[in-house]
């Protein structure tokens, strides 16, 4: 009776009800579920639309405009114009000669004057206005660059931050896939160990699997919480919402057929970062110019038109309004001002190494950018399909023992290798495709291609 009680309990403990494994993680599916679907593109819309980072770089933008404006201004002639009225007494009119050939001559006691002038410095427009001009045009070029610079910054961060709670969220689903199995291996390990099929040490090693499968959920859950909410906050959402990712943004990207050599010539010439750093190149060469008319003698012309009374140009004076004009040039010089001009050109030649070697290093960290974010993408596409044959194969793997434990034939630390093994392949799966995902991002953010506006 007790054989034949045992074989009966063989027989409940592996039914095949409970020996077929649940259906395996379908990855696209759990992530495709959510309160609101968000795709890549309105991500990183939405993140640059609310992100401070845009606002303080358009600000920039928006002085530099503010200062060409000004120049612009200089580029007219000084035009001025003044009115004078004026009361004067306390003296007496002024005589010329003895008597009785003395001429007295007659002083205004009310005056009045109207003005008006036109003045150019010449060397100043041409030597400096028109340089500093082209100068702060091709600082409002590099502000420009800049500002697109961190749209392309924030649209990867976006991309980031989406990506990884959409791993988190997988991670979690893995988590109580896990969990999930180790309570069912769990009780079956103790109906076992009641008919007499397991042992204790079998019983201890269930239990402690389905411990640790409990701690890696909650662990996985407490990570996609923290992610779900700085993507949510980044892409300015309910912070509970629970994003539903499209199907079609599940797919890993196409394989890259661009050459290397392609993606870096492309990095080199579209990355803003690039372009801004070659117009402060030529923003400091348009100083370097400018400063060049602080060393020249200043040839400057004025006109000027009056109309007073007295006029200071008739004699004798007269209380009568009359009109009077001149035109003039003045050329002056400063030693002063060819001092001040070397130093400060001194500091511009500094500036302009400076920026010369910036530049040289940021080409050369495009080039290592683009063959590692190329690489990444290679291999993330390689281990997509790796994955899904480890995936089947794991998942083979772990049925196979299950069986042979509960035949008696196999060892229980068999089986917990197999639910490690098929927990990593699940893992190995969905990585493969975030990291393809993201890896095709950074590609675009290496050649200058993720969000900019041109």
């Amino acid at each position: 009776m007790k054989a034949l009680h045992l074989i009966m309990t063989a027989a409940a403990i592996s039914t095949p009800g409970e020996e077929t494994p649940p259906s395996e993680l379908n990855f696209p599916r759990l992530l495709a579920e959510g309160e609101r679907a968000v795709g890549t593109v309105e991500a990183v819309s939405r993140a640059i639309e609310s992100g401070p980072e845009l606002a303080r770089a358009r600000a920039l933008v928006e002085r530099a405009e503010a200062e060409v404006g000004e120049l612009r201004v200089e580029l007219a002639p000084r035009i001025s114009a003044g009115a004078r009225l004026t009361r004067i007494g306390g003296f007496s009119d002024a005589a010329f000669g003895s008597p009785p050939n003395q001429i007295e001559v007659s002083i205004p006691r009310t005056q009045a004057s109207l003005t008006g002038s036109l003045e150019y410095d010449l060397t100043r427009l041409f030597a400096e206005v028109f340089p500093r001009l082209q100068a702060s045009q091709a600082l409002v070029e590099a502000e420009r660059y800049r500002a697109e610079a961190t749209r392309e910054a924030v649209a990867l961060n976006a991309l980031e931050t989406y990506w990884t709670q959409a791993r988190a969220r997988g991670q979690v689903a893995v988590a109580q896939a896990s969990l999930q199995e180790a309570q069912d291996q769990t009780d079956r390990i103790e109906r076992m160990l009641g008919a007499g099929l397991a042992t204790p040490a079998d019983q201890d090693a269930s239990r402690a699997r389905r411990a640790a499968a409990l701690e890696q959920k909650i662990r996985a859950e407490g990570a996609e919480e923290t992610w779900r909410v700085s993507a949510n906050a980044l892409l300015n959402l309910p912070l509970s919402t629970r994003l539903a990712i499209p199907l079609a943004e599940l797919e890993p990207p196409a394989e890259e057929t661009r050459t290397l050599a392609a993606l870096v010539d492309l990095g080199r010439t579209r990355r803003p970062e690039v372009r801004a750093l070659r117009s402060a190149l030529r923003a400091l060469s348009a100083q370097r110019v400018a400063l060049l008319g602080q060393r020249l003698p200043h040839l400057g012309v004025k006109a000027e038109a009056i109309y007073a009374q007295p006029n200071p140009n008739v004699i004798p004076p007269q209380e009568a309004f009359d009109g009077s004009w001149s035109v003039s040039a003045q050329l002056s010089w400063s030693p002063n001002d060819l001092f001040r001009a070397g130093a400060v050109d001194e500091q511009l030649v500094r500036d302009e190494r400076r920026t010369k070697a910036e530049l040289a290093e940021l080409l050369r960290n495009i080039e290592v950018d683009v063959y590692r974010q190329a690489a990444a993408l290679r291999t993330a596409g390689g281990t997509w399909s790796a994955a899904g044959a480890r995936l089947a194969s794991a998942r083979a793997t772990l049925q196979s023992r299950k069986s042979a434990f509960a035949a008696g034939v196999g060892t229980y630390t068999e089986v917990l290798e197999a639910e490690a093994d098929l927990s990593d392949a699940r893992l190995s799966r969905l990585g493969a495709l975030i990291d393809a995902r993201l890896a095709g991002a950074r590609l675009e953010r290496a050649i200058g291609a993720l969000a900019t506006e041109d």
